[in-house]
């Protein structure tokens, strides 16, 4: 038994070796990064191929990833549902700071309520499951627009941007959002409610889905909200590696998130 768990030890460790800048492995580097013996390498290898985990490239002299990848790839994404992740990740952060959570999809202009998470906080406005909002003013929307392009934005939004610098404002707010992550938002739809979000692209599905924390302005200081923030980000971190956001999978450290601020009445919106 222990020789069985020593040979499927090595096995995982011979497979954490691929990745995208090496996705052939051969014999003799195998040998060298894991100081294991060639006869050992060489039986295992054979034992992943005959499995289908890996196969042979002849003409490089090497082993690649194999076809019966796939299967398990296929089976982890039937498990895996991103509104599914964002649902636990909303129940954590609601339990931890007690506020309300939300994930939303955009439909063109608009969002759509797709999970609400009621925290124990006394003050709270709560939107139902299904509900239809504009999608600006808010933090969700601000970040599921974020994930398009400016001219896609732009087209969707029409008349409704206004034009000049106060466009520009509305675009580099965009640009801060896409390159960090996170919008955290004062006066959006209500001045006494503040939120921060972000969205998560989940690639294997192609959709797109953004959470978000709603809270009172007078219920959080300054400590309480970059907590929530870092918290916000960690769930999107974890999560984005499983969905294999592109964006997420690589984030490292936590990023200065500034407040933005929109309003109804905001230049931003005619």
């Amino acid at each position: 038994m222990a020789q069985n768990m020593s040979s499927l030890d090595t096995g995982l460790r011979i497979l954490s070796l691929f990745n995208k800048e090496r996705p052939v492995l051969r014999v003799g580097e195998v040998c060298r990064e894991l100081d294991v013996p060639k006869s050992s390498v060489s039986r295992l290898m054979k034992t992943l191929c005959d499995a289908g985990i890996v196969e042979r490239r002849h003409n490089e002299n090497g082993y690649v990833v194999g076809h019966g990848v796939l299967a398990l790839a296929e089976l982890y994404l039937e498990g895996s549902s991103l509104i599914d992740e964002l649902d636990a990740a909303l129940e954590r952060l609601s339990e931890q700071y007690h506020f309300v959570g939300y994930a939303a999809a955009l439909s063109d202009i608009d969002i759509v309520l797709l999970r609400v998470k009621i925290g124990s906080h006394p003050l709270r406005l709560v939107h139902e499951v299904g509900a239809k909002m504009a999608a600006m003013p808010t933090a969700l929307g601000l970040a599921l627009f974020a994930c398009e392009p400016d001219e896609v934005v732009l087209a969707k939004l029409g008349s409704t941007v206004a034009k000049g610098a106060e466009q520009k404002k509305f675009l580099n707010v965009l640009g801060s959002i896409r390159e960090k992550g996170l919008v955290s938002l004062v006066n959006g739809l209500n001045p006494s409610i503040s939120a921060m979000g972000l969205a998560i692209h989940d690639i294997w599905h192609n959709e797109k889905i953004a959470m978000s924390i709603s809270y009172p302005v007078t219920a959080a200081d300054a400590n309480l909200i970059k907590s929530m923030q870092r918290s916000l980000w960690q769930e999107a971190c974890a999560i984005g590696n499983r969905v294999g956001d592109p964006f997420w999978s690589r984030q490292t450290v936590f990023p200065e998130i500034g407040a933005t601020s929109i309003s109804m009445d905001s230049a931003y919106l005619i």
